[in-house]
């Protein structure tokens, strides 16, 4: 009898073994497919995301682009505002009046908006190096003595650091 129950217990832990060496594999299994599919869903939200970020990079270009026309299209229909921005180039802030100088400071101001607006989209991705290395630093070149000699400052001290960058190379011999 004690043979019987020693041959039970063996078999039946022999089948025991054999229930769990299955629920192992079984197990492995389901975690492979369930990794299999976690990935495939990472690759499927990095190529979303990717999309959203070139989507995004398309229409801060075009903005920025409808923002500079229309600002150029304001300054070609103003006489008055052109001949301004002439003279000041020409002969400096101080041959301007009171008035006109006060135009030019708004006028400017709205520049630099401008430009503080891309340097950031710039800072965040959303506008590509070539943007920074090309016009970033042309503007900068062109239009900063003329915000110094008006006082049109910026309350972003990164763009700031960049404006005194770009002046020092421009400087540099």
């Amino acid at each position: 009898m004690e043979s019987e129950l020693t041959n039970t217990a063996a078999l039946l832990g022999n089948i025991g073994e054999f229930v769990s060496a299955i629920a192992v594999v079984a197990t492995l299994f389901y975690i492979a497919l369930q990794v299999r599919h976690a990935k495939e869903a990472t690759e499927a939200n990095t190529r979303s995301i990717e999309e959203s970020r070139r989507v995004a990079m398309v229409d801060s270009y075009i903005r920025r682009l409808e923002g500079m026309e229309r600002s150029m299209t304001q300054l070609a229909l103003s006489a008055e505002l052109t001949d301004i921005v002439a003279r000041a180039h020409a002969n400096g802030v101080t041959a301007l009046s009171d008035a006109e100088r006060m135009r030019l400071f708004n006028w400017e101001q709205a520049r630099l908006f401008r430009v503080e607006g891309q340097f950031y989209q710039w800072q965040q991705g959303l506008l590509d190096h070539e943007y920074y290395d090309n016009q970033f630093k042309q503007v900068v070149r062109f239009f900063a003595p003329l915000w110094n000699q008006l006082g049109v400052r910026t309350s972003r001290p990164s763009l700031q650091e960049a404006i005194d960058r770009v002046l020092a190379e421009s400087q540099a011999p």
